[in-house]
């Protein structure tokens, strides 16, 4: 079984989240996701979750608060987290993604990954 790390980036003062629009190359292709990856071998979860944000924001992952949401087992393990920021950020996107943005709840992008939706208002639940 395939194990995934995956971090919503929530920041509390603009009450916004970190989107990204994946490239062609992966599956659900041309859908806004949260930032996510598999874990590596003798890697933990956070940690794969870090390298990801290097990978593919261009961010310091040591700038983030993180609160571990759960796991949900589907075909994989997906280990979820929150990833708290003071404030938005421009990431510097690699190829795996094509487009980023902030958005707030009334303004969420489409189309959305499968399921996604759900975990963001979860998110904001959390955060009240």
């Amino acid at each position: 079984m395939e194990e995934v790390g995956g971090v919503l980036i929530y920041c509390p003062s603009t009450k916004r989240v970190l989107l990204v629009k994946r490239s062609s190359e992966f599956d659900c292709p041309k859908t806004w996701a949260l930032i996510s990856g598999g874990i590596e071998e003798n890697e933990t979860p956070l940690r794969s979750i870090k390298r990801e944000i290097l990978e593919e924001l261009q961010y310091d992952p040591n700038k983030i608060f993180y609160r571990f949401i759960g796991i949900e087992s589907n075909h994989n393990n997906f280990y979820f987290f929150q990833g708290l920021v003071e404030e938005e950020f421009t990431p510097i996107l690699n190829h795996e993604n094509e487009e980023y943005g902030w958005f707030d709840k009334d303004s969420l992008p489409s189309p959305l990954y499968p399921k996604l939706d759900d975990k963001i208002f979860e998110i904001w639940n959390i955060t009240k």
